[in-house]
């Protein structure tokens, strides 16, 4: 039992703590494949907590697939082949958060509902439709052709790079893509993950046998001399709109990321995720565009541009790693609807995704702005960063706060936000940044929900 001697801090849930110490138990090997966990009543006892605690903890460790359970016997440590982890696991807020009824929502995910285009999709669908083969076909491994064609126009137009629609494959989210990508990968390739970052990519890593380290950013993007030290193969970027910082990466540090992935035999993944929303300036071309020696995975979807209901994502191979994915594409067939390919393949090439960007821009624009002209009329000393583009802010608050009292009458006024530390690896920011996003929040509750969150901040600097 001395090996769950735990020092819980005030700030995470009891649950969240010990799940993530057994965890890192499990990663250095001090638990053992086949080890016995005490019981829920003996832990929960000698840690002071309470068994539902405990109860979520294993509960968490059972559905990841870290221990298992035989009935009448107890908990066991699963056997497992671990990536090696340089820094604690800290675990996506999304799903660790309790079920409140939110009043205030300044969560990232998500659009307007406002802005959807029903009556276009509709003539699309009803154009598709006509079509009998759609209902008995499952189309290429790669997804459709025509959705590609269609794609493949956009990135063009609007990111700047061609290529051959051989290499583009159509998935259902970044994690399927992630599932093809890594087999095309020896096991013994390091990955790099931007710190902070989309903690999704190193759960889903944690599942598989390579290894990642989290690789720090400094103002303009992701620290190179780290992608040397820790001798990284491949890494992912969000250099149009780093997620969460905000940060957009200049195109000296594009250039120098370039001649890394060249100099060292390296892949990018560029995950251009929000790219389609500026309010400032010209559009940086895509880090693909700059690309001459195919060294760049590129990565989108159309989550923040129409519809995350809609499940299309993509990605784009260099020509090197087409034999590898055409040994093995009949093995992952595109999980998306053919018809649902075809009809919003349809609705791209009639022209109405365009229109609808062209609407959404201007839609979320004037949201971003009554966001920041209301942040800057506070008397409060905050700081708005990553306000050139996207779909959210970061708000900082330079003052010496209380996260943990920030965080309650956060619960207290029903609003809905993450902050910034949450999407660390091991790493605490020094003043609370919060990550102010916007797409769902209604135009006309704007001012209210702003004036709301101003002064719950304000009551936690009391």
């Amino acid at each position: 039992m001395n090996l769950f001697t735990i020092h819980f801090n005030k700030e995470d849930y009891l649950y969240e703590q010990l799940y993530e110490y057994i965890v890192e138990r499990i990663h250095d090997k001090s638990l053992k494949p086949g080890d016995k966990l005490p019981s829920k009543k003996k832990l929960a006892k000698y840690l002071h907590i309470s068994e539902n605690t405990v109860d979520k903890a294993y509960s968490q460790l059972l559905v990841e697939g870290y221990i298992y359970s035989l009935e009448r016997s107890g908990h066991y440590v699963e056997k497992l082949q671990l990536p090696i982890r340089s820094t604690p696991l800290r675990k996506n807020r999304e799903d660790t958060e309790e079920k409140i009824e939110y009043e205030y929502d300044f969560s990232y995910a998500g659009i307007d509902p406002d802005i959807f285009d029903a009556t276009s999709y509709k003539q699309a669908f009803k154009e598709v439709s006509k079509d009998p083969t759609l209902f008995s076909s499952r189309g290429p491994s790669q997804g459709s052709i025509n959705l590609r064609e269609s794609i493949k126009d956009y990135l063009f137009s609007s990111r700047g790079f061609s290529y051959s629609i051989e290499q583009m494959i159509i998935s259902s989210g970044t994690e399927a893509l992630y599932q093809i990508l890594l087999q095309l990968m020896e096991e013994d390739r390091v990955f790099g993950l931007e710190n902070p970052g989309y903690q999704r990519i190193e759960r889903y890593l944690n599942r598989t046998k390579f290894e990642y380290h989290p690789i720090e950013l400094d103002d303009d993007g992701i620290k190179i001399e780290e992608l040397i030290e820790k001798e990284i193969d491949l890494v992912t970027i969000t250099p149009s709109h780093q997620f969460p910082s905000g940060i957009i990466y200049p195109m000296k540090k594009r250039l120098d990321l370039l001649s890394w992935a060249y100099d060292y035999n390296s892949y990018i993944i560029e995950d251009d995720y929000d790219s389609e929303f500026r309010y400032s300036g010209k559009p940086i071309p895509a880090l693909k565009s700059l690309d001459n020696r195919d060294k760049v995975i590129y990565m989108g979807s159309f989550s923040k541009s129409f519809s995350p209901a809609l499940r299309i994502s993509y990605m784009i191979l260099p020509y090197r790693l087409m034999d590898k994915y055409n040994k093995i594409k009949d093995i992952y067939p595109c999980p998306v609807s053919y018809f649902t390919q075809e009809t919003f393949g349809e609705w791209m090439e009639r022209g109405f995704f365009y229109k609808h960007l062209n609407k959404t821009r201007t839609y979320y624009r004037q949201k971003h702005k009554k966001i920041v002209s209301c942040i800057e009329k506070s008397n409060l000393n905050l700081q708005l960063h990553g306000t050139d583009c996207g779909l959210h802010m970061v708000l900082e608050i330079n003052e010496n706060i209380s996260r943990d009292r920030l965080k309650e009458n956060l619960k207290k006024d029903r609003i809905k936000i993450d902050m910034l530390r949450d999407y660390y690896y091991g790493v605490k920011e020094f003043f609370p940044r919060l990550l102010l996003g916007f797409s769902t929040l209604p135009m006309d509750e704007i001012e209210e929900a702003i004036k709301v969150l101003l002064n719950c901040i304000k009551k936690s600097l009391e």
